[in-house]
């Protein structure tokens, strides 16, 4: 059984951009972090997991519902 060669740094920085590309920003900052692993001086590899930490970050905002809800259990008395 043949073992596939191991991945280099433009191996992950591609995975992180297909994922980025389908707005999957988890999937691309773990892509981009083992891009940086592996190649820490990169700098292209180090601007790429800001940002999609960056995305992931803007993605993730708490909706104005979100915020009412979470109001509404506070004054009702819950956690």
């Amino acid at each position: 059984m043949a073992s596939s060669p191991p991945e280099t740094a433009d191996d992950a920085l591609q995975r992180g951009m297909q994922s980025a590309r389908n707005y999957d920003w988890a999937t691309a900052t773990d892509a981009f972090r083992k891009a940086v692993a592996l190649d820490p001086e990169s700098v292209e590899s180090r601007f790429r997991l800001g940002w999609s930490l960056w995305n992931q970050a803007d993605s993730d905002k708490p909706t104005l519902g979100d915020m009412a809800v979470v109001y509404g259990a506070q004054m009702f008395g819950f956690d």
